[in-house]
């Protein structure tokens, strides 16, 4: 009996023996086993972040290239109705051209010295020349600012991309393409408009082609002033896209 006994408890120590060597591998084995899930689960967690991160800039990149095609359209657009209307003014204004000079030469009649006759044609043909080259070269320069307007555009909405505020851009090319549409309807009316001589007398030829040479004069001044205002604003444009700009390199060589 006590032999019985004595080789039970033997047992039990033991067993308790293996139980004490055993329960810290087991303890060990739990906290490792833990430790992989925790690790997993952040490793799952961080691929759905770049994931997720990958996506929004798909989107953005999506959204940012069909606003630079919007863009791009609605500028080709205007660029395209405003030649046509130009084209379309010209031809009209051919007929009224041809009546004129030949009016003019009626005109030329009170005028004895045909050295005087002739000048005064020359004179008539350099203003309807004249007109037509400005209108040409105005139109070019707004050609040029909404090509800038469009490079504005562009980057401001790439900035836009990276959370930056681009309120003031916006605003300031807002102005800037109104000044352009404004410009391009002075040179539209200034396209179909024609300069006639008025002759009243052989003494008073000089005034009357002063007159009508300071007349041509004024209306490309005001389509001067207006191709400038838009010149201006651009401008302003590019300086306020410059300060967003350095804003953002100052953040990101901060981080």
């Amino acid at each position: 009996m006590n032999t019985l006994l004595v080789t039970l408890v033997v047992v039990l120590i033991s067993i308790a023996s293996v139980e004490a060597q055993v329960n810290p591998i087991n303890k060990r084995q739990e906290l490792k086993e833990e430790r992989k899930e925790k690790l997993e689960s952040v490793k799952e967690t961080r691929k759905d972040f770049k994931a997720q991160v990958e996506e929004k800039k798909r989107e953005s990149r999506g959204d940012l290239k069909e606003k630079k095609t919007e863009f791009k359209e609605a500028v080709q657009g205007r660029k395209d109705g405003f030649k046509a209307e130009v084209m379309e003014k010209r031809a009209a204004m051919q007929d009224k051209l041809k009546t004129q000079k030949d009016d003019l030469k009626k005109r030329l009649n009170v005028i004895k010295d045909t050295k005087k006759k002739a000048i005064v044609e020359r004179i008539d043909n350099k203003l309807t020349e004249l007109n037509t080259k400005r209108v040409d070269h105005f139109g070019d320069v707004l050609e040029k600012l909404e090509g800038v307007i469009g490079r504005v555009n562009t980057k401001a909405i790439e900035l836009e991309g990276k959370g930056k505020d681009i309120s003031a851009v916006e605003s300031s090319l807002a102005e800037a393409k109104n000044l352009v549409n404004s410009a391009r309807d002075l040179i539209i009316t200034q396209s179909a408009k024609t300069y006639t001589l008025t002759i009243s007398s052989e003494s008073g030829l000089k005034k009357d082609v002063g007159v009508v040479r300071q007349a041509l004069q004024d209306d490309l001044k005001k389509i001067n002033d207006a191709v400038k205002a838009a010149h201006n604003e651009v401008r302003k444009a590019i300086t306020l896209l410059g300060g967003v700009a350095v804003k953002n390199n100052i953040n990101q060589n901060s981080q």
